[in-house]
């Protein structure tokens, strides 16, 4: 029996990963490369930008990402905050304020705020507006 392989391009290029890009990132690969030709006119960065219509500075950024992970890097990126602070809300405070809240309902969150701290709670005027919603 005779073993044949196929060329070794065709093993790299069975693993690559196919996908359209949206079409904001069609868009924003378009606008690079209209904006590389200008400057390749002799038209300078600052005049191709305001051609275009779009900061100068978001033009940069958009190559640096294209150079970095190839056109899947002009999609759209999470705007979420890498750290996101947890509540240290104890059950025994909010069950205070909303028992505050329940005998005082007239009473906005600075007036109400100054009670848990008698009672011994550390607290901002924040978290009586925030633990009192639930």
């Amino acid at each position: 029996m005779k073993v044949f392989y196929l060329p070794r391009g065709f093993y790299r290029l069975s693993r690559i990963d196919v996908q359209e890009l949206s079409p904001k990132a069609a868009e924003r690969l378009r606008l690079l490369r209209v904006w590389e030709a200008l400057r390749q006119r002799g038209v300078d960065s600052f005049e191709a930008s305001k051609i275009l219509g779009v900061p100068r500075s978001t033009l940069y950024r958009w190559r640096k990402r294209l150079e970095g992970f190839g056109p899947k890097g002009l999609e759209d990126r999470s705007r979420r905050p890498k750290r996101v602070r947890k509540r240290d809300w104890s059950p025994e405070l909010i069950l205070a304020i909303k028992e505050l809240r329940g005998m005082f309902p007239s009473w906005g969150k600075e007036k109400i705020w100054v009670l848990p701290e008698r009672l011994g709670f550390e607290t901002s005027v924040w978290t009586v507006e925030g633990s009192s919603a639930g």
